[in-house]
């Protein structure tokens, strides 16, 4: 499974309520192996927020669905 970074703005922010994934600048959402790597990326995002930080978060999240456990046809 991979991991990814969710942008998340408050409805109280200029935008509104808003969501999208963090990504490097061709527009492609940063991946990572591992939730503890995405966490520890989305820290450092947080901490460098500076005036948004009421009104944006970024939070560690999987970029695709688990697989259910039981394949039922």
């Amino acid at each position: 499974m991979k991991y990814g970074i969710l942008a998340v703005t408050s409805p109280d922010s200029i935008w509104g309520r808003t969501a999208r994934w963090r990504g490097s600048r061709d527009g492609r959402p940063f991946v990572f192996d591992t939730m503890e790597q995405a966490r520890e990326a989305a820290k450092a995002f947080n901490a460098q927020i500076g005036p948004f930080h009421d009104t944006c978060h970024h939070t560690a999240v999987p970029l695709e669905k688990e697989e259910s456990q039981w394949n039922i046809a």
